[in-house]
């Protein structure tokens, strides 16, 4: 499998932890959305909407939306997780006030001490 992805895209972040924790491997393929990689004529016929993730199989078959990517590879019990932390992990980046909301910050650092939370990390990813 090939996992095309940004670093600090939350939708990739929720891809990449429930790959992990399915222990599902992959190539990673860094898309630098920054500085419009997305928009390379390579990447345009990888996937024409210029999105990431883009998970692509063995057989060369595509899914270019992280929901469906979950559905695919996930199962419900995580699917809260997965789609929740890059959520706060993006809020914590950007400076919100999330401490009032102590439930989802339980779950937060609940989470992000499992080893497949840590892994998926954008700190931990090669176009970081």
């Amino acid at each position: 499998m090939k996992l095309y992805s940004c670093f600090n895209s939350s939708t990739s972040y929720r891809v990449r932890i429930a790959l992990a924790l399915k222990g599902i491997e992959y190539q990673y393929h860094g898309v630098n959305l920054r500085i419009g990689e997305q928009s390379d004529t390579d990447y345009i016929a990888i996937n024409p909407s210029k999105g990431v993730p883009v998970l692509i199989d063995a057989d060369g078959s595509k899914i270019t939306q992280s929901l469906a990517i979950l559905y695919c590879v996930g199962d419900e019990s995580t699917l809260a997780d997965v789609d929740l932390i890059p959520q706060i992990a993006n809020a914590l980046r950007m400076g919100c006030d999330v401490p009032h909301y102590p439930h989802a910050m339980a779950m937060y650092q609940h989470c992000t001490a499992l080893p497949a939370f840590q892994v998926a990390t954008p700190q931990q990813q090669a176009d970081c």
